[in-house]
């Protein structure tokens, strides 16, 4: 077959064939959202023996066809999400032996006939998702050229279908596709890691194709009750409240109880092996427009988390929470998290911003705003310098009790206002900050000798913020199997000073812009001569490298910093190809040695 061929794909008869063959309604955006997989975690160092299997795939094709690496790299994820699977099985879903998933972004496009999705020239890979107690498991679905038509989507509807069926408490083994436009490779593997394969090409084969398609998902939906059966294992449960329907996961070993401890959470991170309990977020600015259709979009990218606070944005505070609201984002199934309000008296040190009566009326009209009765994490903006800790403990926990939020954080606080706030929890009782929002990139490390130590003691993780209004999260990419380690964390860019453009004075329409409400306090952090002079010699190092400064800063947060299992990194956008962008100089890895020892130097100049 050749390229050409192909336009004999893109008729009405043949298109139709295949429609008709699974009688499906279009996959709209929101549908979408039940394709993604939302807790999966790394490779444990352990499981690098699942390598010998490669072996036998490399034995049986010789390495000589055009499909041998996609062929390869399916069935070795198959083969490891079956054996990771049930290990996990075996040992009632401890977290040493976690479930993997893996996935590729999907791009989506708009299109005329009732918005189709449409992936762009993107490779594809959807592996299981589900309680790691379960035996069902997604497909693996794969495309490596651009699709013709919409011949693609006899793939989306068959994972749609194959995912609507494992929601309604059907158990599967794993199914795999792939495709190349030209050829077909159908892969079963049970549970008990025997395989088979079937090749199937579109010339002359088109029936063929869709009939096995249709027993694949027949078979799918088998039922395997010896397994899922088992008297050991709890019972899934399913989120009545969210319009798709999201499965919970299951609790961690090392909960305490009072929001410590590593919580794997179903909506969470990025977002995202992707080993994520929690994904990173991404900001979005004050000025959120065409609110709904952004938020088509996030779903079809697997986002779902929102973060934002009662004072965004500067100039209208509140205006994002109520945004937020407006667009009916909690009702559409995303997480909500946000922050104590911050009033313009209490602007300059916070003072008064804490006592009972400021926490619970900013709870009640940040909640109106965001039209929900609860939200995922609950933080203190800022330290209160007035108001007895005591008492701002004291509320936080009539708040946690009253349901108001799943996880106490804090951002901004010092070393010393943590360790008084977690006193002051535990000899009372009350929930203790689980998470932290901090500021930490190349030229902000200073909290790796002091708050570092401090949030490990207790499991505090580490998220940080940045100068934006609403955050979402978002799944991290799949060429982050070998570091992703469930990361959220924030400012990795400092603001965008870190892009290079402010020290080569290039500051028009960023941050640092004069006519940015936000530039004087930018600009007396970071605009400083000593601060241009190290930063020029990092971005002389990666010049001739052709590595740009923001992406230096990404995969040194994600490969170099002291970032561990439970910290996130909140990426910086304004725009969703920024995003793209990010996770793309992400997935490049770890740095070569002469960048991190050039960023070395920059931070040892930066201490003098």
């Amino acid at each position: 077959m050749t390229e050409n061929d192909y336009e004999v794909i893109k008729t009405t008869e043949e298109y139709q064939l295949i429609i008709n063959s699974f009688d499906l309604s279009p996959t709209r955006w929101w549908n979408k959202r039940q394709l993604t997989a939302k807790n999966t975690w790394n490779i444990p160092d352990h499981l690098s023996c699942l390598w010998d299997d490669l072996e036998l795939v490399i034995a049986r094709d010789g390495g000589t066809h055009p499909l041998f690496p996609m062929r390869i790299e399916s069935l070795l994820l198959a083969l490891l999400a079956d054996k990771i699977k049930n290990e996990s099985l075996h040992t009632g879903g401890s977290l040493n032996l976690p479930h993997w998933s893996f996935r590729k972004r999907i791009l989506t496009r708009e299109m005329e006939d009732d918005q189709i999705l449409a992936p762009m020239n993107i490779i594809d890979y959807v592996l299981w998702y589900g309680h790691c107690w379960e035996l069902e498991t997604n497909m693996i679905v794969m495309k490596t050229k651009l699709p013709v038509s919409r011949s693609w989507a006899l793939l989306q509807n068959m994972a749609r279908i194959h995912h609507a069926r494992k929601l309604a408490g059907r158990d599967t083994v794993i199914y795999g596709i792939m495709t190349d436009g030209i050829k077909w490779v159908f892969i079963h593997l049970t549970h008990k890691r025997r395989y088979t394969i079937k090749v199937f090409s579109w010339d002359n084969e088109r029936d063929r194709i869709v009939a096995q398609a249709q027993d694949i998902i027949d078979q799918a939906v088998a039922l395997h009750r010896k397994i899922i059966s088992r008297s050991s294992l709890p019972t899934p449960t399913v989120h009545e409240s969210r319009r798709c329907q999201i499965k919970e996961m299951p609790t961690p070993c090392k909960d305490s109880g009072d929001g410590n401890g590593r919580v794997i959470e179903e909506n969470t991170y990025e977002m995202g092996p992707l080993v994520c309990a929690d994904y990173p977020a991404i900001k979005l600015g004050a000025q959120l427009q065409n609110g709904l259709g952004l938020l088509d979009q996030l779903k079809a990218l697997g986002i779902d988390r929102l973060d934002t606070a009662a004072r965004y944005s500067p100039g209208n505070p509140g205006g994002s929470e109520k945004l937020i609201g407006e667009v009916q984002a909690a009702s559409q199934g995303f997480t909500i998290d946000t922050k104590i309000n911050i009033p313009d008296a209490a602007i300059a040190d916070g003072a008064g911003s804490l006592t009972a009566a400021a926490i619970a009326n900013s709870i009640d009209t940040s909640f109106d705003r965001l039209k929900v009765d609860k939200v995922h994490i609950l933080h203190f903006h800022r330290s209160d310098p007035v108001t007895p800790v005591a008492e701002q403990a004291a509320e936080i926990q009539k708040q946690y009790l009253a349901g108001r939020f799943e996880k106490f954080g804090v951002s901004n606080f010092s070393t010393e206002e943590v360790a008084e706030l977690i006193a002051v929890c535990e000899e009372n009782g009350y929930i203790k900050p689980s998470v932290f929002q901090g500021r930490y990139n190349l030229i902000d490390r200073q909290m790796e000798e002091s708050l570092f130590p401090l949030l490990r003691k207790h499991n505090i993780v580490f998220n940080a913020y940045r100068y934006a209004s609403i955050s979402w999260f978002m799944p991290m990419h799949p060429s982050f199997q070998s570091l992703i380690k469930h990361r959220i964390l924030q400012s990795p860019l400092a603001s965008g000073f870190l892009t290079g453009r402010a020290t080569r004075g290039d500051v028009e329409g960023t941050r640092f812009s004069p006519n940015n409400q936000i530039s004087s306090a930018l600009n007396s952090m970071y605009d400083k001569p000593h601060i241009h002079t190290a930063m020029t010699g990092l971005l002389d190092t990666l010049e001739p490298l052709q590595i740009s400064g923001s992406e230096a800063c990404l995969r040194w947060i994600y490969h170099h910093s002291v970032l561990k299992e439970g910290d996130g990194v909140i990426l910086g956008a304004s725009k969703l190809p920024q995003i793209v962008q990010n996770v793309d100089d992400i997935a490049k890895g770890p740095l070569p040695a002469e960048v991190v020892r050039s960023i070395d130097l920059l931070w040892e100049e930066l201490q003098k």
